[in-house]
């Protein structure tokens, strides 16, 4: 369940998201990794235009799910 009074959007150089806190205070990522969600989004943008297709990524840190919307997201 989640306070809607606590509704928040954050946003990084590509993405934006909206965060509510969860009854027990947490927002459901770690936004002290927007700089690596900004390097992932640079980086696979610069390997479709290398490769000419979207580069397909393995997620080994699907606690959140943010980087694996990135990377659906950068193509």
């Amino acid at each position: 369940k989640t306070a809607s009074a606590s509704n928040k959007k954050v946003s990084s150089d590509f993405l934006q998201f909206r965060l509510a806190l969860t009854s027990f205070k947490h927002v459901g990522i770690f936004p002290e990794q927007a700089a690596n969600w900004d390097f992932m989004c640079s980086e696979l943008a610069s390997i479709s235009k290398l490769i000419g297709a979207a580069p397909r990524v393995l997620n080994l840190f699907a606690y959140t799910g943010i980087a694996s919307v990135i990377a659906r997201a950068t193509g």
